[in-house]
């Protein structure tokens, strides 16, 4: 995990980048100190994935998944090849679904596309929350 930014909110309505902080990610002494007084501060953090390589590359070992997250994947991809379903689906020689334009209602594979993509984003939403817990976010205020 790393600290991209720091954001404090010095008025009602103003945020700004925040450069005045150090971070520790140490294990046992982990900590981002801000400098700046403010009434808020918001901080964007990052856990790294690494892309594939190759086909034999293995989610967790080489890419950073955890087991929970190896649904996220293929969940994208299935929503990004869906996208170009509705177009094929009317050529005949392109079409790989044997059914025709009259069977399948027209928006039938954008619909697919549509909700595969949303389960891509819940999934992502979801492995945030639990990295988050985790993690374990803690607040503590110096003097």
């Amino acid at each position: 995990m790393r600290v991209l930014q720091v954001r404090s909110k010095t008025t009602e309505d103003d945020w700004s980048i925040d450069g005045a902080y150090t971070v520790s990610l140490s294990p046992g002494s982990e900590y981002v100190r801000v400098y700046n007084y403010a009434l808020l501060h918001e901080f964007v953090a990052s856990v790294k994935i690494i892309p594939p390589t190759d086909f034999d590359s293995h989610m967790i070992e080489d890419c950073g998944l955890t087991e929970t997250m190896l649904d996220i994947p293929p969940l994208g991809a299935a929503s990004i090849l869906m996208n170009g379903q509705e177009a094929r689906r009317v050529h005949m020689e392109a079409q790989g679904d044997p059914r025709r334009a009259e069977i399948v209602p027209m928006t039938g594979a954008t619909n697919a596309a549509r909700e595969l993509r949303r389960m891509f984003r819940e999934r992502i939403n979801e492995e945030a929350v639990r990295i988050q817990q985790r993690v374990g976010i803690s607040k503590q205020v110096l003097p």
